[in-house]
């Protein structure tokens, strides 16, 4: 992750402080650097059996995972015992790590110095825990409201204190629509089901009466 102080003027230019140098005006910004995710050499598509529209994904998590324990102390009887009061996964990012999200498209555009930029506070949360940034996040082919190839006016996004989202139509994963169960597709299965049940048990039972001896007379 890129951590700097900018000296910023808003429509104005941007100039990266020096090292060791003192900025009284400078707003300090997190970007974090992600590359657009490829599947298969290709870019690749988020959700394209759900949006129409072509949208790169981009995985937002640590590299490295692991699992952060609380410690504390609980009584048991008349003993202070200390314990693990919860275990937390440490891969999943939170919307307080960074503040501007910079993808680089090279895998679409061939083009190392192409970027996307977008506000953290825009991208989806995991639908279990609002404060966790979602891995999988949607990046726009072609700058749009929420995506923009220049840092100037992401920077402008960011210190506006604006309320976006990158996705507002959520067509997939935890979002999806449950589907409506076929009551007629389910008594069919049913029928089938129990019509195969009695198939088997005539032929075990005729199976079983040609194994037995014949009946004296």
């Amino acid at each position: 992750m890129l951590s700097c102080k900018l000296d910023y003027r808003s429509g104005g230019s941007l100039l990266e402080s020096g090292p060791g140098s003192i900025l009284e005006s400078a707003e300090e910004v997190r970007i974090q650097l992600k590359l657009q995710r490829l599947e298969k050499l290709e870019p690749k598509r988020f959700n394209p059996s759900v949006y129409s529209e072509v949208l790169y994904d981009v995985e937002i998590q640590k590299t490295r995972g692991g699992k952060k324990r609380t410690k504390g102390k609980t009584k048991a009887g008349d003993a202070l015992v200390e314990a693990v009061m919860e275990s937390e996964d440490t891969r999943p990012y939170k919307f307080t790590d960074f503040d501007i999200l910079a993808v680089n498209m090279h895998p679409s555009t061939r083009d190392w110095s192409n970027f996307r930029y977008t506000v953290a506070s825009w991208l989806l949360s995991r639908p279990k825990n609002s404060s966790l940034i979602e891995i999988h996040q949607p990046v726009a082919k072609e700058p749009n409201d929420v995506w923009t190839d220049d840092l100037n006016t992401c920077l402008d996004w960011f210190l506006s204190g604006d309320q976006r989202k990158v996705l507002t139509d959520l067509k997939h994963g935890a979002w999806r629509p449950k589907k409506v169960k076929n009551p007629k597709r389910k008594a069919r299965a049913k029928k089938r089901s129990v019509a195969t049940e009695g198939s088997e048990l005539k032929a075990t039972t005729t199976t079983t009466d040609e194994n037995q001896p014949p009946t004296p007379r």
